[in-house]
């Protein structure tokens, strides 16, 4: 179903997809994973750069709306597009100290509960990740000593955060 698409995948021994591989990004196109039922583990290669494009329209993400509830990204990886992950059942992210830049609305939509970055000096597009009501965020981890972790504007919605958390009035944890 998928062999051949820039993907591979392993399937459980009733045949159920479980983990799905990317191959080439440059033949994976939207809403490729949206038709598969059973919750995913995405693995990107060892090598692979970006993942999704730079320009995206607002559902044209690789993996929009798709059941992937995990994601292991490789030390080499550099750049996720905006919408890559919009709307999938993410649950947890750790973005690698090789990440340079994280495109708009990325991971926006999730079920994400905690980000860990691992690097100091990432660019974040606006709305990257979860935020206001919707959000069932509850941590953000930085590393510490990190005072310029983020490139650009910082999104206002980690403003908040960290306002509000400051202030022990959100129940996101921001570690630094």
């Amino acid at each position: 179903m998928l062999e051949g698409q820039g993907l591979s995948c392993a399937c459980d021994s009733d045949g159920k997809v479980t983990t799905i591989t990317v191959q080439d990004m440059a033949n994976i196109s939207s809403y490729e994973l949206y038709d598969i039922p059973e919750q995913l583990d995405l693995i990107i290669p060892d090598g692979m750069k970006s993942i999704g494009w730079k320009e995206a329209a607002m559902s044209s993400g690789p993996f929009f709306a798709s059941r992937i509830r995990s994601v292991r990204f490789p030390e080499s990886l550099e750049y996720i597009g905006a919408y890559a992950f919009f709307d999938s059942e993410l649950e947890n992210v750790v973005i690698p100290a090789s990440v340079r830049e994280i495109g708009e609305e990325c991971f926006s939509h999730t079920d994400i509960e905690s980000i860990t970055f691992l690097g100091t000096d990432i660019k974040l597009g606006e709305c990257c990740f979860p935020y206001g009501s919707i959000s069932v965020l509850k941590e953000i981890h930085i590393p510490a000593g990190s005072t310029g972790i983020f490139r650009g504007k910082l999104p206002e919605f980690f403003w908040k955060m960290l306002k509000d958390d400051l202030n022990g009035n959100l129940p996101v944890k921001i570690q630094i």
